[in-house]
């Protein structure tokens, strides 16, 4: 879900292959698009981030302190988190 609801909409966002309407081929500047209700500014889009986690089928017995997650991994593959 994003700060304005279920839909991407249009130009609110940076997202991969302009599905979000917006102009830029790639990351779009700071402050391209319209700020949430807190007065934040790029909080969705723009951000692919690649992770350290190897790949897991789902977050079962995941750690919640922020350490690499390895034990009882495929680690032949890795995890990039795509974020609209």
């Amino acid at each position: 879900m994003i700060w304005w609801g279920n839909d991407i909409g249009k130009n609110r966002a940076n997202c991969r292959n302009s599905d979000c309407g917006d102009k830029f081929k790639y990351t779009s500047p700071a402050g391209s698009f319209s700020a949430n209700p807190f007065g934040l500014y790029d909080t969705a889009g723009n951000v692919r981030e690649w992770i350290f986690d190897s790949w897991h089928k789902d977050y079962t017995n995941a750690p919640n302190d922020g350490r690499i997650w390895a034990e009882g991994a495929d680690k032949s593959y890795r995890v990039l988190r795509h974020c609209h």
